[in-house]
């Protein structure tokens, strides 16, 4: 910490009572620095306090993006309240009626917009649902995924059949699996790599198609 002493320094014009400890001890400004950055001090009104550690997201927390047709809104909703019900912490970058969107631009949507948020996500995860298979966002947006390097699951929505995934889900997905809040999370973390159809039954072995450059 800093000790402060009541005298004066005309070297410095440093006023009454404001001396700090480096000049007392002949300490440099580096050092007094470097304590700084490493305990966090700051200027209080009273003088010098500690600050808070800055907050750091566990690493139970997983960040995703989670594609899906605006229809399906409660759906997605639903999921997350799966998840954390179950004790599973997430947070999603996608868009949804809860943080609308309201550009018009296809291109600026896809570049501006999505695009960050889907690189920020470490695992992009599909609500396949009846209205998904036809979603030409949908299918962009595992496309822009995959480019990234990005995983990308398939999670089954109540009602959804076999024939409702999307064209790039079937070509790019890690993994898919039913409405599980464990097999959910396993899927996203990369403990599940496996296709599981809408019935449950697991896929017959496939060749995951490679993003390669365009």
């Amino acid at each position: 910490m800093f000790i402060f002493r009541a005298r004066e320094t005309s070297q410095h014009h440093i006023p009454l009572g404001e001396v700090p400890w480096c000049l007392v001890h002949k300490v440099t400004l580096s050092d007094v620095f470097q304590l700084v950055h490493n305990n966090r001090v700051t200027h209080g009104k009273y003088g010098p306090r500690k600050t808070e550690p800055e907050a750091t997201v566990s690493d139970d927390v997983k960040n995703v993006f989670i594609s899906h047709v605006h229809e399906d809104d409660k759906l997605l909703q639903g999921l997350k309240d799966l998840l954390s019900q179950n004790g599973y912490s997430i947070r999603d970058g996608s868009i949804d009626s809860s943080k609308p969107n309201e550009a018009q631009s296809p291109d600026y949507i896809k570049t501006e917009i999505l695009a960050p948020r889907i690189r920020w996500a470490g695992t992009m995860v599909v609500l396949v649902s009846p209205k998904t298979k036809d979603s030409e966002w949908v299918d962009w947006e595992i496309d822009y995924a995959k480019s990234k390097d990005k995983r990308v699951v398939g999670v089954w929505a109540h009602g959804a059949q076999d024939a409702d995934v999307p064209k790039n889900l079937d070509a790019y997905a890690d993994g898919v699996v039913g409405w599980q809040a464990d097999r959910v999370m396993d899927a996203i973390t990369g403990k599940i790599n496996n296709w599981y159809n809408a019935d449950g039954q697991e896929r017959a072995s496939r060749t995951i198609k490679r993003y390669g450059c365009q």
